[in-house]
């Protein structure tokens, strides 16, 4: 954690032990599967300052699917906005709660485990799991730290390239994202269509490792059907630094697979996520952003655009 600079842009934020500084305090209530996510959300919705991610995976996975996913976890619980954990499962699905508890006690992360069979049914596991909530919540550090835009990572998706966005948008996106790296914090952005689409330009990156993995990034995409996607296409027709105005004017100096947490200190990372914003946003996550700036074809007006920008 650095020292606050002298611009005068800082916050009040949550420290963590590995460093790194949260500009929220939620306890994250993970369902390890697709059919523990409503015991999930019930157990979020009892009690403050808790929050729950629904999906649909954990089940009937293999390989590759059942890897990313488990990585996904693990990373989200350990994004900084994250004071502590519990993890819901069913019972017999393929990425087991125990095992995910484990592996996030063996990062220092608090966390606590439970599953719908283990402790007797839905009722059950739902009034367990708000008491575990609730002494995670009530166990938060409660000391907060005054932090600057080093302390920041920010997470950038650009939703579409639309003439207004690429015109107004991505820009001013862009900017924030360049302020942010100047400031010594970390971008991380999502967005892997530009990088399929405009192969010479993503392979412009930082250091030698970071070019490697992003020819790695590129061959893993090479050969498979793509998405008819309006990015994708748009992508293909444009350079590839008009499409990459929001990430602002950095070069990739790491790249990361799905589901995985950006090591840099300070710099550019490239996700390997897609523009789509659920997608997208869960990657960042789990990448370890803390807040986030979001470049949106939304209506705010007849024939304008606008960009919104969230912690």
């Amino acid at each position: 954690m650095s020292t606050p600079s002298a611009s005068g842009r800082t916050f009040e934020g949550t420290p963590r032990a590995d460093g790194t500084v949260g500009v929220r305090d939620n306890v994250l209530v993970l369902p390890s599967v697709i059919c523990s996510h409503f015991v999930a959300e019930r157990i979020a919705e009892r009690v403050d300052d808790a929050v729950a991610t629904p999906h649909d995976h954990g089940c009937a996975q293999l390989g590759a699917d059942n890897e990313q996913t488990r990585r996904t976890f693990l990373s989200m619980a350990q994004n900084p906005n994250v004071a502590g954990t519990v993890v819901v499962g069913l019972g017999c699905e393929e990425v087991q709660s125990a095992e995910v508890a484990t592996a996030l006690e063996s990062r220092d992360v608090a966390v606590r485990e439970l599953s719908i069979q283990g402790v007797g049914g839905t009722d059950e596991c739902i009034e367990r799991g708000v008491e575990a909530a609730t002494e995670l919540v009530q166990s938060r550090r409660t000391s907060q730290t005054v932090a600057d835009l080093s302390d920041l990572t920010l997470g950038v998706v650009s939703s579409d390239l639309d003439a207004s966005t690429v015109a107004s948008a991505d820009p001013l996106v862009g900017r924030v994202a360049d302020e942010i790296v100047d400031a010594g914090g970390r971008v991380v952005a999502a967005g892997n269509e530009r990088l399929v689409a405009n192969p010479d330009g993503a392979r412009d990156a930082a250091t030698d490792e970071a070019r490697d993995a992003m020819e790695a990034l590129l061959d893993r995409h090479e050969g498979h059907p793509a998405r008819a996607t309006r990015v994708g296409q748009f992508a293909r027709d444009r350079p590839f630094e008009e499409v990459t105005r929001a990430w602002g004017r950095n070069t990739v100096s790491e790249v990361l697979p799905y589901g995985e947490r950006a090591t840099l200190s300070s710099g550019l990372a490239a996700v390997d996520a897609p523009s789509r914003f659920g997608e997208a946003t869960t990657a960042l996550a789990a990448a370890g952003r803390t807040s986030s700036c979001t470049s949106l074809a939304t209506e705010s007006s007849p024939g304008t655009r606008s960009s919104r920008s969230s912690k």
